[in-house]
C-alpha cells in the first residue's frame, strides 16, 4: 500500500512539474545581497516603478551627436577612429607604449617576477624597431580579446595565486571592433593598437589587417546586429572551425550581408529563420577576410541599436545578473564600468574605458559631495532610473527606491561587513554581478551612500522654447547640472517671472547649502512644508535673503533686479568693493534704484553679475526673468567666490 501511495504522489509531483515549472522554480530562492528580496531579481519589479519607462530618450541621430560630444569632453581618452592621425614619430609611439613596470612586489602564480623578466619584456615591446615616422595600419578583432599593457600572456598579480586579478589587463575588446595598429612586438605575436576607448597589447592572431577604405566601410556598413543578450554563440561549423561555436558579448555590433550577398544556401543548409552576419576573420598572412554567417533569429540580438528608454536599459542589465565580475574585462568577463559600457553599446553608445572618465564625460551630472546622507537620499529621488552612480574606483546602475532604501545593480568586486565582535570591518569578496542597496559598507567603515560623488544620465537637456535663445547653452548647461530645471521636461519659460523662493533654490543649489527646513518654518509663517522650504532656511541661514518685519519671507513674490542685486553681494561677505554710484554713473536710469540698492547694485555691475538692460539703462526696478537668472547663476560659477564667508564649494 505505501508503495502504491508514493507512486501516486510522485506521478502528481511529475504531472505538476510538466504544467508549471515556473511555479516550482519560484519556490527555489536564490542566495542575494542583504536586504535584497526575491522579486527584486526580475527587471519589471523596478520598471513598473518608472513613469512612462519606454519613453525613448534619445533618438539615433542624438545618440551620435552625443558621442562626439563625449569625445571633445574627454580628449586623449575617446577618439574618433576615423579621424585619428595616419603616423606618429618614434617619440610619440614611445611615450604611449614604454608603460613603467611595477616597483611593488608582482608574482605569476606563486612565483616572484624577478629583474631579468622584466629586461626581457622590455626587449619584446620593441622599441628600438620603432622608425622616425611610423604609419599607422587598420583591422579588426576576429573574437573577444584582451588588451595588455605589456606584450605578454601572464597573469602578473599583486599577490600570490590569484588567477583572477592581472596588473597588465588593460581591457577587454569584443569581436569585430575596429583598430588602429601602430606597432608590434619583436617576435610579432603581439600588436599595439587603440581601439575607441583603450590603448593597449593584442594577440596579432585576434586582429585581421586591411586597408583604411575596407576599414571605414565595414565599420560604418547601415544595416547591422547587435548581440543584446549576455552572450550568444554560432552553430557548431565542422566546414569552418575558426568561427564554429564563437562567442559573442552584450554590445557587440556585427553588419548584415546584402540580399545579393547572399547564395541559395550557406554552407550545405538553407538559412531560413536566420540572419545573416559578414564576420571579419584573418587570413594565413593576417589579412582581412569575411566568412558569411547565419545567427538564429531566436537568439537575443536586435536589428540595429535598442531604442534607448529606461525599461530598456534595465532590462539589459538585468541580462548580466549573476555574471562573474573580471579585472579589466578579463576571464571572457566584465568589471564594473565595462559592464555599464557594453550595456550601452546597444543602443549605439561608444563610452570611456574606466569608470572615472565617465564620471565626467558628457551627459547630465548630479554631485553628491558636501551633502548629508539625509540630502543624498533626497537628491536620488531626482536620478532617472539606468543612470550611473560613482564614487571612487567604483560604479553602478542605478534602479530606483523601494521602502527607504536605494538600490543599484553592479560588477560588484567586494564590500565589507563588521562580525559581532569585531573591531574594524572585514572585507567579502564578492566578483559577481549582483544587486544591492546603498547601506553596505566599503573597507573604511563608511556607507556607499556616504561616499557617492556623482550620478551621470547620459542625456542632455533639451527645451523646445529656447530654440533661438541668446543663452540656450547656458540654460541647457545649468539644467545638465541639476542648477536650474524647466517648468516641464520639454519647455523652460525663459521670460517667465522669477519668485523669491526660485532664486532660493538656485542658489541652494549652487553653493550646495544643506537644506534648512525646519530654520523655515521657524522663521516664517508662510513657509511650512513646500518643495522649496529647505533651501529657503539655508540661504536664510547663510545670511544671503532676509525675510521682511511680520515674519514672512514671501516666497512666490517675483524677485527684481535690485533686490536681487543685495542678495548677490551677500554671497561674499567682502563682495561690496566698489563705491556706490562709480559704475552707476553712465545709467540714464539710475536715480530708480532705491537708496539700499545702491551700492550693491554697483558692485554687480562691476562684477558682471548683473547686466545692463541696454547701453545707458539698468533697469532696476524690472522683474528678474528665469534666462536672466540662469545667466546669473553662470556668472557666479565663473566668479571667485570668498569662501571663508560661507564656507561651501562652488562648482
Amino acid at each position: 500500500m505505501y508503495r502504491y501511495l508514493t507512486k501516486i504522489l510522485l506521478s502528481i509531483v511529475l504531472a505538476v512539474s510538466l504544467i508549471c515549472p515556473a511555479g516550482l522554480a519560484a519556490a527555489y530562492e536564490v542566495q542575494t545581497m542583504p536586504n535584497v528580496k526575491a522579486q527584486m531579481l526580475q527587471a519589471d519589479y523596478w520598471i513598473n516603478k518608472i513613469s512612462d519607462p519606454d519613453r525613448v530618450i534619445l533618438n539615433p541621430d542624438q545618440i551620435e551627436d552625443f558621442n562626439q560630444e563625449i569625445v571633445r569632453k574627454l580628449l586623449y581618452s575617446v577618439y574618433k577612429l576615423a579621424d585619428y592621425p595616419s603616423s606618429f614619430t618614434r617619440e610619440q609611439l614611445t611615450s604611449f607604449i614604454n608603460y613603467p613596470f611595477p616597483t611593488e612586489p608582482s608574482y605569476i602564480g606563486a612565483e616572484v617576477v624577478g629583474t631579468s623578466y622584466w629586461q626581457k619584456l622590455k626587449q619584446q615591446m620593441n622599441l628600438e624597431g620603432l622608425q622616425e615616422k611610423n604609419q599607422v595600419k587598420y583591422g579588426f578583432t576576429v573574437k573577444r580579446s584582451n588588451l595588455k599593457i605589456f606584450p605578454t600572456a601572464d597573469v602578473i598579480g599583486d599577490e600570490p595565486n590569484d588567477p583572477a586579478f592581472d596588473l597588465f589587463q588593460n581591457s577587454s575588446i569584443l569581436a569585430a571592433e575596429p583598430v588602429v595598429i601602430l606597432h608590434h612586438s619583436r617576435d610579432e605575436q603581439w600588436v599595439y593598437v587603440q581601439m575607441y576607448n583603450c590603448p593597449g597589447w593584442l594577440p596579432a592572431a585576434d586582429v585581421a589587417v586591411c586597408d583604411r577604405d575596407t576599414w571605414l566601410d565595414y565599420q560604418n556598413k547601415p544595416d547591422f546586429l547587435v548581440v543584446t543578450g549576455n552572450r550568444i554563440r554560432l552553430d557548431n561549423d565542422p566546414l569552418l572551425p575558426q568561427i564554429s561555436e564563437m562567442e559573442f558579448t552584450m554590445g557587440t555590433k556585427l553588419p548584415l550581408a546584402k540580399p545579393e550577398e547572399l547564395p541559395d544556401s550557406i554552407r550545405n543548409r538553407r538559412v531560413y529563420q536566420n540572419y545573416v552576419v559578414k564576420l571579419p576573420v584573418r587570413n594565413m598572412s593576417g589579412q582581412l577576410e569575411f566568412i558569411i554567417a547565419p545567427i538564429p533569429i531566436s537568439n537575443d540580438v536586435s536589428v540595429g541599436y535598442l531604442p534607448y528608454s529606461r525599461a530598456n536599459i534595465i532590462r539589459q542589465a538585468f541580462k548580466m545578473q549573476g555574471e562573474r565580475y573580471c579585472w579589466g574585462g578579463m576571464l571572457n568577463g566584465r568589471d564594473c564600468s565595462a559592464l555599464v559600457l557594453e550595456l550601452y553599446h546597444c543602443f549605439g553608445f561608444r563610452l570611456a574605458r574606466n569608470s572615472d572618465a565617465q564620471e565626467v564625460s558628457a551627459g547630465k551630472t548630479l554631485t553628491f559631495d558636501g551633502y548629508s546622507v539625509g540630502y543624498r537620499e533626497k537628491l536620488l529621488q531626482s536620478v532617472a532610473p539606468g543612470g550611473s552612480l560613482h564614487f571612487p574606483g567604483h560604479e553602478m546602475l542605478y534602479l530606483g527606491e523601494d521602502n527607504g532604501r536605494y538600490y543599484v545593480l553592479n560588477d560588484l568586486g567586494s564590500f565589507a561587513e563588521i562580525e559581532s565582535g569585531d573591531a574594524k570591518p572585514q572585507s567579502v569578496r564578492v566578483r559577481t554581478v549582483v544587486i544591492n542597496d546603498l547601506n553596505i559598507i566599503r573597507a573604511s567603515g563608511k556607507r556607499w551612500i556616504e561616499v557617492l560623488t556623482t550620478a551621470k544620465l547620459l542625456e542632455k537637456s533639451s527645451f523646445t522654447d529656447l530654440a533661438n535663445h541668446p543663452d540656450r547653452a547656458i540654460i541647457e548647461s545649468l539644467a545638465d547640472n541639476y542648477l536650474v530645471q524647466g517648468i516641464s521636461a520639454a519647455e523652460f519659460n525663459p521670460e517667465g517671472k522669477l519668485t523669491r523662493a526660485e532664486f532660493a533654490v538656485m542658489l541652494g543649489r549652487l553653493l550646495k547649502l544643506e537644506p534648512e527646513q525646519v530654520e523655515a518654518q521657524a522663521q516664517f509663517t508662510d513657509v511650512s512644508d513646500q518643495w522649496y522650504a529647505g533651501a529657503v532656511g539655508a540661504v536664510v541661514k547663510a545670511g544671503l535673503f532676509k525675510g521682511s518685519d511680520d515674519n514672512r519671507f514671501h516666497p512666490e513674490a517675483p524677485l527684481d533686479r535690485a533686490q536681487a542685486a543685495v542678495i548677490l553681494t551677500q554671497v561674499s561677505k567682502n563682495a561690496v568693493t566698489g563705491v556706490a554710484g562709480e559704475q552707476l554713473g553712465k545709467f540714464s536710469d539710475q536715480n530708480l534704484i532705491p537708496l539700499w540698492a545702491k551700492e550693491a547694485m554697483n558692485t554687480v555691475i562691476e562684477r558682471g553679475l548683473i547686466k545692463c538692460k541696454t547701453p545707458d539703462t539698468i533697469a532696476p526696478l524690472d522683474l528678474v526673468t528665469r534666462s536672466e537668472a540662469a545667466v546669473i547663476l553662470d556668472a557666479l560659477l565663473k566668479m571667485d567666490v570668498n569662501r571663508e564667508a560661507i564656507p561651501v564649494k562652488v562648482k
